[in-house]
């Protein structure tokens, strides 16, 4: 029986003293004979933290050791704060209520004849005072039966500066009224009830000024079917001290409609309708429905019909409503449900709001029997309506509100492995522009949105998106392992995090309801089936091929590339370069695509005969089972006519060898080399003293050339031409009269050409003589107005006399001859005095003028413009470059930039001045480090021209774009960098008109992102196959890895044997993270293994006793789901192949040494791998670097140790001598195991184990 002790206070403290004593005479050790007599537990302590003035309720019980008797047993509770509560027996019970704050420690002891045999001590906390709230409560499904599960939510509320540490007690009531108090609780239905507790042991139940919210379910309990309200109390019994208890309940304003399913009758049901969008802008033309239809009663209905109708302005349907859908009649079983939906429906007439006003639309869906007058338990389920009405509006919403207004992924069957092209129109419907945010694509079982359930596909980021902005996205993803073959609906929620502040949420998400089916393995056969070629054309013509591409299989190809290829002869040159690359859209199984290509027709080598051929997936991307039909030959080889298509030998030949050649005159003559592999041999007699230069010019697209010339002995070069289209090769001043031979040549075997030789004899002069040779221009498709290029010549004095200073001039002419009116004099440069016999190279910057129009140039250097120089022949003063192009147009400073191959690179700053083209487009190369973002801009004026932005990764995928009418900027840009990365930027002019241009600034801002939000854990980034890290190498990482950022996979590569088992776990550290963990492995070839194999879990994925079909390097990919920015996670292995001796935990002796001292050290060595290593060996080596360097630090000791089994670690000593000659300092003494890797371990990076060493002089104090 329970004795409160209620007495004066000096008896209490005379008690207490007198209780005291005998305890501590015990601790002493003189009476020891109650210890062990009985064992004591708290049976309850509730609630485990209190408040003042509430009441605390203790329960206890004493199980007596054997041959104890029970009534010998007492018990006495101190609460803390001078009460005491006292009983006797083995049973008790106390209560207490605490009247001040703070931290009491409760003592419970067991009595065995009045001295102590077992005491419990708890710390006791009593909070100040709180104040929440609860509001929102709600319950669904909407209509629900008795013995069925409700799932009730509700927002609890703290409204105090300081967090709320204790458990809130929460109790659920059915309310058939709407008005409820607290004193009508007693009188409800009991629906459940939870306790909202910390996430983390210790932690805070609420943050200050927080808001959380809550759900659980409960068993609807048999009560009469009809419409109930749900009441969510807090504290029911009042176990806290709340300063507003009045905000302690609330009531849901949506009934709960439950149905007895005891009831015989048939009841047909409409629920939990979902309605999209919620803001229609600026008409209302499409609306998205579905809903659950259900007979909850116990007696089967047939030939039951929904409907659906939509009504502007009342919420009551009426009169005015209009029936838009009205479905075949279905039967439903007893207590039976159907999904219908969701379906799209295309009004006839768009709803348009007012001028500069809204309307409220609302939907409704009916159910009933065509089978007449059909008795149901209740009539009130048979309909429902939208809770908000669709508002349609033709005026921006206050503030931001992100749309989707269309999107699609195809192809709608693919594979694991296989792409998808995610293609979304995002638009701002607000008033206000955003920041950065993301869309994320998730692909769900039903067609419904869930992304706590669903795999989140792949990510859209969108860096920026001004009011009434719209930008359409497109993206190609590769379907990853993570996914199990099936049926998926893919769908879209922008914001997904609600990181925006809108009004309206629901029109950010937009599900396709055409599902996209995904197979574990790959039916697909992509092949050409036809090319046409037409059989003749005129050298010149444009004709046009005819391909055929085609799809077999089950799955769609997604998008391909594909090359054209053309070669002389009548056989296709596969290995050689493409004649053009282009683009194969998405083509669905069982399906052909046609594509044309216009090609002018050429004689390419003097061939008549031309061949075509046509290759389709040239990267490989898809994993087609035979590839033998992806190439394709003409069906006919094209036969072109002109006056280039054969070859017709010159007047000279033979003269096809040096002793044969044809003797020249000073002269030009016409020639040709028309045999594969020869070549054409000409000798020109020249005087002592004089001069021979000669000249071949030809079109080098008809085949390239070669001139030679030879000493006189017809062996010795003296000088050669590789140029295009025009060469010269020369010897000045010939020492004594010899015939020179010289030859021209093909340049490979197959080299046919027309050519034009140019012979000139030059006599000595007995004053100054320059000329110019060789001149040369940097090789480059086009030049532009303002481009600056280099002039390489030649120049070489033939006189007998110094030509002192001079000037040289770069013209620009159209021609070989100067004095057109059209020559444009580029500039004047100085040259320095040449000594007579002898030659300079010079290198001129030439900048081409301002006024240059597009077309064909030549560069002529002109020596002594002025005629200053003592110089009789003049006539060779001149010299011309090759021809190139001119095209200003579209040039600017970072020109050419019109392909990713062109790409300009481009750095943080702003760029003016800029140019975009019709017909081209400007790209640019950005370079970023791991844990950066960038943004890039580009300002223009939209009245001249209406540019576009695109981002590109650096395998060409679309990552962002900016495509927005009637504005003057675009923006792109990644908001984190993982790992360091370049991508392509391109700008593009929208072609309205073909000759379009218009100026633009190209600003871009790289900037470091937060250190909060970096993702730099350890092997970060190691997201894909050529970045996966070790794992062994992981699993000795004694901090936990992290998936990071959201959508981030980590890769880990491991060698392991065909039919060894091993098991992969990976755990999440802390386990109560947010998110599915998942693993999939990959065998050597990079395709997943059975699908069967990903081991989603949650806190553990396991992949348990795997055995690997073959042997090599496996490759573990590791994801996890949710919204989650950073996971952490540990990996583990157990029996992976081979041995990895790690070597850790190394220390030695304290203090410092010197020269000749005995060191003796410790340290563990563990075998983590699966294979045992019979006697290893290791060293100690002492050197001035942290890092072991074999090669420079000093072998103190070799040693052999006992084999170490797999899985074994041992704990080793030892002891070394320090050498006499070491610098002094600090040092590092290395412990190194298997130093030569006798054993082929599978992870070097453990081997080592380093520590530091103080080493001082010689005579210094040492510690032994």
């Amino acid at each position: 029986m329970r004795k409160p002790l209620d007495f004066p206070l000096a008896s209490l403290a005379l008690l207490v003293a007198l209780t005291l004593l005998p305890l501590s005479l015990m601790g002493c050790g003189e009476d020891t004979a109650a210890d062990g007599a009985g064992t004591l537990t708290l049976n309850e302590l509730r609630p485990a933290s209190g408040y003042p003035d509430v009441e605390v309720n203790l329960s206890l019980s004493i199980t007596p050791a054997q041959g104890r008797a029970e009534d010998a047993f007492s018990w006495l509770v101190n609460f803390g704060d001078g009460t005491r509560v006292s009983g006797d027996g083995v049973e008790g019970a106390a209560n207490h209520q605490y009247t001040s704050v703070g931290d009491y420690t409760l003592v419970v002891e067991a009595l065995y004849e009045g001295k102590v045999a077992d005491r419990k001590e708890v710390t006791y906390r009593v909070f100040d005072p709180i104040d929440i709230a609860v509001e929102n409560a709600s319950g669904r499904p909407a209509n629900v039966r008795t013995g069925e599960e409700a799932t009730l939510s509700f927002d609890l509320i703290n409204r105090t500066a300081s967090a709320v540490m204790t458990a809130i007690p929460v109790r659920a009531y059915l309310s058939v009224d709407a008005e409820v108090s607290r004193e009508d609780l007693p009188t409800l239905t009991v629906l459940g009830e939870t306790r909202v507790e910390a996430t983390s042991e210790g932690g805070e139940v609420l943050t200050m000024g927080a808001t959380r919210n809550v759900g659980f379910s409960a068993t609807v309990p048999t009560i009469d079917a009809g419409t109930y309200y749900v009441v969510i109390a807090i504290d029911p019994d009042g176990e806290l001290v709340d300063t507003h208890p009045e905000d302690n309940l609330t009531v849901g304003l949506a009934p709960l409609r439950v149905e007895n399913v005891d009831s015989g009758l048939p009841d047909i049901s409409v629920s939990d309708l979902v309605v999209s969008p919620d803001r229609a802008f600026p008409a209302l033309g499409k609306v998205t429905r579905g809903f659950v239809l259900a007979n909850r009663g116990g007696e089967d209905i047939f030939n039951v019909v929904h409907r659906t109708y939509l009504q502007i302005g009342n919420p009551v349907r009426d009169d005015s409503a209009t029936l838009i859908h009205e479905s075949a009649p279905i039967g439903l079983p007893a207590l039976a449900s159907r999904v219908i939906g969701p379906d799209d429906f295309v009004l006839n007439e768009e709803v348009l709001p007012p001028l500069n006003g809204e309307l409220q639309v609302y939907l409704f869906v009916e159910a009933y029997s065509e089978d007449g007058q059909i008795e149901e338990s209740t009539l009130t389920n048979n309909e429902i309506s939208t809770p908000e009405p669709i508002i349609v509006s033709d005026q921006l919403v206050e503030g931001p509100d992100i749309v989707v207004r269309d999107f699609a992924v195809s192809p709608l069957n693919t594979y694991l492995g296989g792409n998808l092209q995610v293609n979304a129109t995002i638009a701002n419907e607000g008033t206000l522009d955003v920041g950065s945010f993301f869309c994320g694509v998730y692909l769900g079982r039903e067609a419904r949105v869930n992304p706590d359930n669903d795999l989140r596909l792949t990510n859209l980021n969108i860096t920026s998106m001004a009011s009434a902005a719209e930008r359409e996205m497109s993206r190609s993803i590769t379907v990853p392992g993570l996914f199990a073959p099936g049926v998926y609906f893919p769908y879209i929620i922008c914001d997904p995090l609600g990181a925006l502040d809108e009004p309206f949420r629901s029109n950010n998400q937009n599900v396709q309801l055409a599902p996209v089916t995904i197979t574990d393995e790959a039916d697909i056969d992509l092949f050409v089936a036809s090319l046409a070629v037409p059989q003749s054309a005129d050298q010149g013509d444009v004709i046009t091929l005819h391909a055929e591409i085609c799809v077999d299989g089950s799955n769609a190809s997604g998008p391909t590339r594909g090359q054209l290829f053309r070669s002389p002869g009548t056989a296709v040159d596969f290995t050689a370069e493409a004649f053009e690359s282009f683009e194969i859209p998405n083509i669905n199984p069982g399906e052909c695509l046609e594509l044309s290509f216009e090609v002018e027709a050429q004689c390419a080598n003097f061939v008549p005969e031309q061949s075509f051929g046509i290759v389709v997936d040239v990267e490989e991307r898809l994993p087609e089972a035979s590839v033998s039909n992806n190439r394709r030959t003409g069906a006919n080889v094209l036969q072109v006519d002109g006056p280039f298509c054969t070859c017709i030998e010159d007047a000279n030949s033979p003269n096809h060898q040096v002793f044969n050649g044809t003797d020249l005159d000073e002269g030009s003559y016409q020639a040709a080399i028309c045999e594969p592999n020869r070549c054409d041999f000409f000798a020109a007699q020249v005087s002592a003293g004089q001069s021979l230069v000669v000249t071949t010019r030809f079109d080098t697209d008809r085949g390239p050339l070669e001139t030679t010339l030879y000493a006189p002995d017809g062996s010795q070069q003296l000088d050669r031409s590789f140029s295009e289209d025009e060469q010269q090769v020369a010897v000045f001043l010939a020492p004594q009269s010899r015939r020179y031979p010289f030859s021209v040549c093909g340049q490979s075997v197959d080299d046919q050409n027309y050519y034009e030789l140019d012979v000139q004899i030059l006599d000595p002069a007995t004053d100054v003589d320059v000329l110019p040779r060789d001149l040369s221009i940097p090789p480059r498709a086009s030049w532009s107005a303002g481009a600056l290029m280099e002039l390489s010549a030649e120049i070489v004095n033939l006189g007998q006399l110094p030509t002192g200073a001079f000037e040289a001039r770069a013209v620009l002419t159209t021609s070989r001859e100067l004095g057109a009116p059209s020559d444009i004099v580029l500039g004047n440069f100085p040259i320095t005095t040449i000594a007579p016999g002898s030659s300079r190279q010079i290198d001129l910057p030439v900048e081409l003028s301002a006024a240059v129009t597009d077309g064909t140039y030549h560069l002529a250097l002109m020596l002594d413009p002025a005629g200053e120089l003592n110089e009789s022949r003049v006539t060779n003063n001149v010299s011309f470059s090759q021809s190139f192009e001119v095209f200003t147009r579209c040039y600017d400073p970072f020109s050419p930039n019109t392909s990713f191959d062109q790409a300009a690179p481009l750095s943080g700053g702003t760029f003016s001045n800029l140019l975009a083209c019709a017909g081209q487009s400007d790209y640019y190369e950005i370079c970023v480090d791991d844990g950066q973002q960038f943004d890039a801009r580009i300002d223009f004026l939209n009245s001249q021209g209406d540019l576009d932005l695109r981002l590109y990764s650096a395998d060409r995928a679309v990552v962002d774009t900016s495509a927005r009418s009637g504005v003057d900027q675009e923006q792109v840009g990644v908001d984190y960098v993982n790992g360091a990365q370049c991508y392509f930027l391109r700008v593009s002019l929208v072609p309205l008109d073909p000759e379009a241009s218009t100026n633009y600034e190209l600003t871009l801002d790289v900037r470091e992102v937060d250190p909060e939000l970096r993702c730099d854990g350890d092997f970060e980034p190691n997201d894909d196959f050529d970045s996966a890290t070790g794992l062994r190498a992981a699993l000795d990482v004694p901090t936990a890895l992290d998936r990071c950022p959201v959508g981030d996979v980590d890769m880990y590569y491991v060698e392991l044997a065909a039919g060894q088992p091993v098991t992969l776990r990976a755990r999440l550290d802390p386990p109560t993270q947010p998110g599915i963990l998942r693993m999939q492995i990959y065998r050597p070839n990079r395709t997943p293994d059975d699908i069967d194999e990903s081991a989603p879990g949650l806190p553990l994925a396991e992949l348990n006793g795997y055995v690997p079909p073959v042997s090599g390097r496996y490759f573990l990919e590791v994801s996890v789901g949710g919204s989650a920015r950073r996971v952490s996670y540990h990996l583990e292995a157990e029996d992976l192949p081979g041995v990895d001796l790690r070597a850790s935990s190394l220390t030695i002796g304290p203090g410092s040494y010197q020269g000749g001292d005995v060191v003796r050290y410790g340290f563990t060595v563990a075998n983590l791998g699966g294979d045992d290593a019979p006697a290893p060996r290791y060293e100690v080596y002492l050197g001035e670097s942290p890092t072991w360097r074999p090669d420079q630090d000093q072998l103190l000791g070799d040693f052999v140790l006992a084999t170490i089994a797999a899985g074994d670690a041992h704990d080793l000593t030892g002891q070394i001598n320090v050498p006499g000659t070491h610098p002094t300092g600090t040092a590092y003494l290395h412990v190194v195991v298997d130093p030569l890797d006798e054993f082929g371990d599978v992870n070097r990076a453990n081997n080592v184990a380093s520590h530091t060493i103080e080493l001082i002089p010689a005579g210094g104090e040492t510690n032994p």
